[in-house]
C-alpha cells in the first residue's frame, strides 16, 4: 500500500502461498511505483485477518518479514536492483492485536419511536396493549464479532398516575424474537427487564438493532408515561454483558435513551400532519407616540385526531374548554429557541373549525362528538401581534417560532376534561424560525 492506496493484493490460499519449513511465502507482482532520485517512499504490507481467529491461535505470535533481496526494482538504466541486504520483520499477536481490540457501542436508532400518546385498548378490560414498542437500540461492533450474552433494559414510569404497568418485555432482531423477560419493579416509578443467555452476535464492523417492546396492563383514563433506556438510569457498564470471539469480556460504551410514550385506555391519537409560519406587516411602533403596530406572525397547524377506546367530545371556539386555546396550554412562542413568556396571550387569536365527521352537539354545548375509531384533521391558525404584555415592541434582531403544546378533550363516559400534551416542548411540533417583528 502507498498510504491508503492499494497497489496490489492477493488472496492467501494453496495456489498463492509456498511453504518452506515453518515459514510461508507469497510473491506479490503486477504493480509498479516510482521512487524519485534522492528520495524515499514508504510502502505498507497489510493483511486482512479473518473476522475472528480460531481459538487454537489465541495469543500466538506471528511474524511478517521481507527476506534478503525480496524487493526487485528497475533503475533508470533498466538494470534490476534488489533489496534489502538484511531481512526485516514485524511481529504481532493475534489475541492482543485483533480479538482483544473488539469494541461495542450502544446508541438509540434513528427509527426509534418518537414521543407520542398510545391508547391501550386491548384485552377483556379494554386497558391493555401487547408488545408496545418503546425503543429501538443500535449495537455497533468493531474489529471482531461481539456476542451479547445478557442485556438489562431500564424503564421509568412517570406522570404520577402510576397505574399502567409494564409486565413482560421482549427484544426483537427484525421479526425474530431474541429474548423475553418479566419486568421487575424496584420502586413505584423504576423497573427493569433482564434478558439472560441471549447469545446475540453482532458481526465485526457492523451495526445491528434490537427493538424493545413491552406488554402494558391496567391503563386508565389518566395518563401514565414510560421510557426505556440503556445506561441512563443505571451505568451502562452493568447493563450489557458482551464478549469477543475468544470469549473475553468486551466493555461497551455509549448510552441510549428512548423517547417518552404516554399511555391511556381511552383518548385521542394525535398526529401532526403539517405546520407553517408566516409574518406580515411592519414593525411595532411606540404606543406612547400613538404609533400603531401592523406586524403579525401566523402559525398554521394541521392536526389529525383519532378517537380510540371510546367517544370523545371536542370543544369548539365558543366552548369554555376549547379543543385549542390561545393560551400556553395549546401554543407557546419561542424566541431564539427559548420560550418567551413576555408575549401576551391577550395579543393572540386562535381560529379553527372541526370537520363534520365530529358530530355537532346542541348549540348550547359548543362542541362535537367523535366516535371510537373515527378521525378528523383540524386546521388551526394561531396569530400574535408584534408586542409584549406591556405593549412594548418585541426584541429586534431575534427569530421566533410557534410550538404546538397540546389539546383539551372530554371522554363521553367520565365527562371530565383531559389534556394531551406529549408534544409540549418537542421541536418536531414547532414551526421554523422567522425574523419578527
Amino acid at each position: 500500500m502507498d498510504g491508503s492506496t492499494v497497489l496490489a493484493s492477493m488472496v492467501l490460499d494453496a495456489t498463492t502461498v509456498v511453504k518452506e519449513g515453518t515459514a510461508y511465502y507469497i510473491t506479490i507482482t503486477g504493480f509498479s511505483v516510482v521512487v524519485p532520485k534522492d528520495t524515499s517512499k514508504v510502502l505498507t504490507i497489510a493483511v486482512d485477518p479473518k473476522t475472528s481467529w480460531d481459538s487454537a491461535y489465541d495469543d500466538d505470535s506471528w511474524t511478517v518479514s521481507v527476506p534478503v533481496d525480496g524487493v526487485r526494482a528497475v533503475d533508470g538504466a533498466s538494470i534490476n536492483q534488489y533489496s534489502p541486504s538484511t531481512l526485516f520483520a514485524n511481529n504481532f499477536t493475534s489475541a492482543a492485536d485483533v480479538v482483544d481490540s473488539a469494541s461495542m457501542t450502544v446508541s438509540l436508532a434513528s427509527n426509534s419511536p418518537s414521543t407520542s400518546q398510545v391508547i391501550a385498548n386491548q384485552g377483556s378490560s379494554d386497558n391493555e396493549y401487547d408488545e408496545l414498542t418503546l425503543a429501538v437500540f443500535n449495537f455497533a461492533a468493531g474489529k471482531d464479532n461481539v456476542k451479547i450474552t445478557d442485556l438489562i433494559v431500564d424503564l421509568v414510569r412517570g406522570n404520577s398516575n402510576n397505574v399502567a404497568t409494564a409486565t413482560t418485555a421482549y427484544i426483537y432482531d427484525g421479526s425474530t424474537l431474541v429474548g423475553s423477560a418479566t419486568v421487575a419493579g424496584t420502586s413505584v416509578t423504576a423497573s427493569s427487564a433482564t434478558f439472560s443467555s441471549i447469545d446475540w452476535i453482532v458481526p465485526a464492523d457492523t451495526t445491528k438493532a434490537l427493538t424493545f417492546k413491552v406488554d402494558i396492563d391496567s391503563a386508565a383514563l389518566l395518563a401514565d408515561t414510560y421510557a426505556a433506556d440503556i445506561g441512563i438510569t443505571t451505568t451502562d457498564g452493568t447493563r450489557v454483558v458482551a464478549e469477543n470471539s475468544a470469549g473475553s469480556a468486551v466493555t461497551e460504551t455509549g448510552t441510549a435513551q428512548g423517547k417518552t410514550i404516554w399511555l391511556r385506555k381511552v383518548g385521542p391519537e394525535v398526529t401532526l400532519v403539517s405546520k407553517s409560519i408566516a409574518t406580515s406587516g411592519v414593525p411595532q411602533g411606540a404606543p406612547a407616540a400613538l404609533l400603531t403596530s401592523t406586524s403579525t406572525i401566523t402559525a398554521t397547524f394541521n392536526i389529525k385526531i383519532k378517537a380510540v377506546g371510546g367517544t370523545l367530545t371536542l370543544g369548539n371556539v365558543a366552548s369554555a374548554t376549547p379543543l385549542f386555546a390561545s393560551s400556553t396550554a395549546t401554543f407557546k412562542v419561542y424566541r431564539n429557541s427559548t420560550y418567551d413568556g413576555l408575549i401576551s396571550s391577550n395579543a393572540t387569536s386562535t381560529s379553527y373549525s372541526v370537520p363534520s365527521t365530529c358530530v355537532a352537539e346542541t348549540a348550547a354545548k359548543n362542541g362535537c362528538t367523535l366516535t371510537d375509531g373515527n378521525e378528523v384533521t383540524v386546521p388551526v391558525t394561531f396569530k400574535i401581534e408584534g408586542r409584549t404584555v406591556a405593549g412594548a415592541a418585541l426584541t429586534s434582531g431575534s427569530v421566533y417560532a410557534v410550538g404546538f403544546e397540546g389539546i383539551q378533550w372530554f371522554n363521553a363516559t367520565s365527562g371530565s376534561t383531559q389534556t394531551t400534551t406529549f408534544m409540549a416542548g418537542d421541536t418536531d411540533w414547532r414551526t421554523a424560525d422567522v425574523s419578527f417583528p
